[in-house]
């Protein structure tokens, strides 16, 4: 965030703004994936950076419990194959 005309920029409220966990992910299982979603986003559609968007928590949740749901299934041969500790060839 700046001017580009003036050449001032606001380094740190970006830098902090990007550490910063928003009080309605303190406590979600997603929090340490999205940290609250993308400011981008954030900002498109609740009109602030610091407020998750629903639509991106709601995704992210799913996706989150699908992911778990399909590695809770997995054999511990599948999972030794998924994290390269042994060859899917036999090898």
């Amino acid at each position: 965030m700046g001017d580009v005309s003036t050449n001032v920029f606001e380094h740190d409220v970006i830098y902090n703004q990007l550490y910063k966990i928003p009080e309605k992910c303190k406590y979600c299982i997603c929090q340490s994936i999205c940290s609250g979603g993308c400011m981008h986003d954030n900002l498109l559609l609740m009109k602030n950076i610091n407020i998750p968007a629903e639509c991106n928590c709601k995704l992210q949740k799913f996706l989150t419990e699908q992911a778990l749901k399909i590695y809770i299934s997995l054999t511990d041969i599948d999972k030794k194959y998924l994290f390269g500790e042994e060859s899917c060839y036999g090898g």
